[in-house]
């Protein structure tokens, strides 16, 4: 059982950086005024329903993400593709994960299926709503483990992290809090958000919005342009960042030996 929790909490690192962007020079024109954004309420309503992210450690780059958006019934399924890589002089480590959320409108959890794949050890999970309680499954070779969450206040898949400020709206010092469940320490975790405007010119990818995420210990700083989605994101004090790219780029790592 020890191993299985270790096991899943190297996993939950990989579930917890989905997001990215491009660096590019900033203009030297006048940038237009920046004014609160209205939240589209619900997912259907969100101005972007899939997004590519390059993943880079210490300006290596190690991995990417796609997330894609779409219809399922009167609900929305959330899917996620990632792969990360890390290379040290004695061996490589590569995380692969797939991932299916089904959510409300609200973007509220309605149930979550994941596999991932760490050098050929599968990690397999699924998460539903039952009753009153949130049921999480996990099996690694073979072994299982299963725990219940009651519900006492709305869960939200961790996709919501990056997607709540563009549901919820965009506005100086805004504030707001959520829960979601933790794959990476089988639990289920507070977020509080913090919204600020990007004073002077708009950064990377015209991003016009800062968003201040604390997860627990974790804190992820997010940087989003005028439609609310993120173009880049910070972890690890600096050291894990992604960034927006398109497919192309965001998957051309894989084709290239990872510097050691």
């Amino acid at each position: 059982m020890k191993k299985l929790f270790h096991f899943i909490i190297l996993f939950g690192a990989l579930a917890l950086t989905q997001n990215a962007c491009v660096f590019r020079s900033l203009s030297q024109d006048k940038p237009e005024p920046v004014t609160s954004l209205k939240g589209s309420g619900t997912v259907d309503k969100l101005p972007f329903k899939e997004a590519w992210y390059g993943t880079y450690f210490q300006e290596d780059k190690v991995g990417f993400s796609h997330f894609k958006i779409e219809p399922a019934g009167e609900n929305y399924s959330i899917t996620t593709d990632s792969v990360m890589r890390l290379t040290t002089p004695k061996k490589t480590d590569e995380i692969s994960k797939k991932e299916k959320a089904t959510v409300r409108p609200d973007l509220t959890m309605v149930e979550f299926e994941s596999e991932e794949n760490q050098n050929g050890k599968e990690l397999k999970m699924t998460g539903s709503i039952e009753g009153d309680a949130f049921v999480v499954k996990a099996n690694v070779k073979g072994e299982e483990l299963t725990r219940k969450y009651p519900l006492d206040e709305k869960l939200f898949h961790s996709s919501a992290i990056s997607l709540m400020p563009a549901l919820k709206g965009l506005e100086e010092g805004k504030t707001f809090a959520f829960n979601v469940f933790n794959a990476g320490t089988l639990g289920v975790d507070k977020v509080d958000l913090e919204i600020r405007m990007v004073k002077g010119l708009p950064g990377p990818s015209g991003a016009v919005w800062r968003v201040k995420n604390q997860l627990g210990r974790s804190q992820i700083d997010s940087w989003l342009n005028r439609k609310g989605l993120t173009v880049l994101e910070k972890a690890l004090g600096g050291s894990l960042i992604t960034m927006l790219e398109n497919e192309e780029t965001a998957v051309a790592f894989l084709k290239k030996e990872s510097r050691k």
